[in-house]
């Protein structure tokens, strides 16, 4: 029988819309011109937001500065800053443009990992925040830019903090154009965006989407419908995105610290929350794990509808929030590669969530769980997780050769994921099938800790491995062998000026949280490291450190 077979779909009810995200926003300023869409609340009480009218006009005139400038359709541009209003229009100005938003996230001081893959997109123009990296010091970071030998039309401010005679801002570009009334054709299955994650070759995954999944993986409710909904994640992740917003599915809203060298304050989170009287929250486990920590402060004065949980699997002992914090749970499974694959949900008060279940695939979505060999598995017995649907995006950016096949036969994506369908036809996650470390939802493949770190003087070997963590679900810990002279606190203090704060506002960092030096490593017969040994032998060290503190 068919049912006993790891293999699980949940139709689409509704049909496709084959439409670019210019042509949503311009039905939806139709609909509902001055439908306040995303709203920035600050922490210091100030607000800020787009309505449908005024997106559209500001992206388009954007988009006919771009144009009249030399960009091109299909040109890639780089946009690398922290949330804001200016950073929603300049992006939708690129797609209207016909152009391809490279997201960037800095997580080196010197920003030579964005300089790495503006170079390999072979970037035309960058939109940047001066507040960006604050600590590496915006003008050294636009520096190295303009002598790295990028050929760029274009840069063009997102904020401007600072006098800066050299560039235009956004607010400037847009107080100096009119819209732009022809805009170029847009095929919904074009790229629009590029995601860049980290792939299991130790070099970013660079990762094209196109128009269609974001216009079609859920529906768009009227207005009294759509949800409020809190998400600080940043725009330039996946779960981050703002086109659930554009395309008419919610109201999005989310915090702007008033101090940007600090982090968000969970707090100031509820404050933001509150003041919005937002009823749906994406929050990721360690958030939920912070709040239930403050339980006693918060409970009976802070609530939502609705919590999403997404990111990493979501610890049995967090269902507590359910009836505390929120009147329904959903558990969502995505990836960056497949977009939405399944959610749990609703969950409701009384009812258990049990850790790793993920649910149902989302309408249009199909699952399976494979064996080594690719075949499918039985109910029950784990194997990869294989995904196919029309909201995958459409795969490697051309420069990335060395990445393994995007599909496998008949469009089946490989998530990377280990996990059965059981028998009542659920999706379980049990862990990961590649040593990649995953700390709240963001992936880091070793070799992009390890290869700065090689570079300080007295270091003769490094492996960063993960190690489990209640918060994040891994840790980073540095495993490391040195001249006597390279101690922990020498290493440590050189990872702090390596690796900056990424633009999450959870204080998400490549950063290793624990140093581990080494006399030697153990090492496999073949004379290998024997990295599961280490791996034990770091986890020992740091609960004995516990134990002791």
């Amino acid at each position: 029988m068919s049912s006993l077979y790891s293999y699980i779909s949940t139709p689409k009810k509704e049909p496709y819309s084959f439409k670019s995200i210019p042509d949503v926003l311009s039905e939806q300023t139709e609909l509902y011109p001055d439908l306040e869409i995303i709203i920035c609340r600050g922490t210091d009480g100030s607000r800020e937001s787009l309505t449908n009218k005024e997106l559209n006009e500001k992206s388009r005139k954007l988009a006919g500065y771009l144009m009249r400038n030399g960009i091109c359709k299909g040109d890639y541009i780089a946009i690398c800053g922290s949330n804001s209003l200016n950073r929603i229009v300049a992006e939708v100005g690129i797609i209207a443009s016909g152009g391809v938003v490279v997201n960037l996230t800095a997580s080196k001081y010197d920003g030579s990992d964005i300089i790495d893959t503006m170079k390999a997109t072979n970037c035309k123009a960058l939109f940047i925040d001066q507040r960006f990296n604050h600590k590496s010091k915006y003008s050294m970071v636009l520096q190295n830019i303009e002598k790295s030998g990028l050929d760029l039309s274009l840069i063009v401010l997102l904020s401007k903090e600072q006098e800066e005679a050299k560039y235009l801002d956004v607010a400037a570009v847009l107080s100096n154009d009119s819209p732009c009334k022809e805009l170029p054709f847009l095929d919904p299955e074009d790229p629009i965006t590029v995601y860049v994650t980290s792939g299991s070759t130790g070099n970013p995954k660079l990762l094209e989407m196109s128009h269609f999944p974001h216009v079609n993986i859920l529906e768009s409710p009227p207005p009294k419908d759509r949800p409020i909904s809190y998400c600080d994640r940043p725009f330039g992740w996946m779960g981050g995105n703002v086109m659930r917003a554009i395309c008419g599915k919610e109201i999005r809203v989310f915090p702007k610290l008033s101090n940007e060298s600090e982090e968000l304050k969970i707090d100031e989170a509820i404050q933001v929350m509150q003041n919005e009287k937002c009823n749906f929250a994406f929050f990721m486990p360690s958030f939920i794990q912070e709040l239930l920590s403050l339980k006693s402060k918060y409970e009976g004065n802070f609530r939502m509808k609705v919590i999403l949980s997404s990111g990493y699997v979501m610890k049995s002992s967090l269902h507590e929030v359910l009836g505390t914090f929120c009147d329904v749970l959903l558990v969502a499974y995505a990836s960056t590669e497949t977009h939405a694959i399944s959610i749990n949900g609703p969950i409701l008060p009384g009812q258990t969530y049990v850790e790793g279940d993920v649910g149902l695939p989302y309408p249009g979505v199909e699952v399976k769980v494979v064996n080594n060999d690719e075949q499918i598995t039985k109910r029950g017995i784990p194997g990869e997780i294989c995904v196919r649907s029309n909201f995958i995006s459409n795969g490697f950016h051309k420069s990335i050769k060395d990445a393994p096949p995007f599909m496998v036969a008949n469009r089946w994506v490989k998530t990377g994921d280990l996990g059965i369908i059981n028998d009542d036809g659920r999706i379980v996650i049990q862990g990961r099938i590649k040593d990649i470390i995953c700390k709240a939802g963001r992936k880091y493949i070793p070799s992009f800790i390890e290869e700065p770190i090689l570079k300080l003087q007295g270091i003769r070997n490094v492996m960063a491995l993960a190690v489990p963590d209640e918060i994040v679900h891994e840790e980073i810990c540095l495993c490391f062998l040195s001249d006597p002279h390279v101690t922990e606190d020498t290493v440590a203090k050189y990872c702090k000026d390596v690796f900056c704060k990424e633009e999450a506002l959870q204080g998400l960092s490549a950063k290793p949280k624990y140093y581990q030096r080494f006399e030697d490593f153990p090492v496999l017969a073949n004379g290998k490291p024997d990295k599961r040994k280490l791996k034990s032998m770091a986890i020992q060290r740091i609960k004995e450190n516990e134990n002791t503190s």
